[in-house]
């Protein structure tokens, strides 16, 4: 009867000591692997209107990046995840390469 019990509570410490892992993994990771960033900035003529800028934020050796730009007065900003965008993933996932598209009356 007891055995049971100790069975019961090492699958637990297992289970706890694993879940102990992971969040030390991904704390280090968090601590150790730096962000790397870069910025441009050029301004030809006075005022704001001419202003030209871009940069470029990464992590994890650049498998996640922020990326943004300002140019004729207009920002735009991307995530990318293994060099590819957000859209593209949600695309990529939604509809995978691998599948074709048939009609429903089998293609006649």
């Amino acid at each position: 009867m007891i055995h049971i019990l100790f069975m019961i509570l090492k699958a637990l410490g297992i289970l706890l000591l694993v879940l102990l892992f992971l969040v030390l993994l991904i704390v280090c990771t968090v601590l150790f692997l730096p962000f790397c960033y870069r910025a441009q900035v050029l301004k030809e003529e006075e005022g704001f209107a001419c202003v030209k800028a871009s940069g470029r934020v990464s992590w994890l050796f650049g498998a996640v990046a922020l990326t943004a730009s300002y140019e004729e007065q207009k920002p735009e900003a991307q995530i990318l995840l293994f060099g590819a965008s957000l859209e593209t993933w949600k695309r990529r996932l939604k509809d995978p390469p691998g599948r074709s598209v048939r009609a429903p009356d089998g293609g006649k």
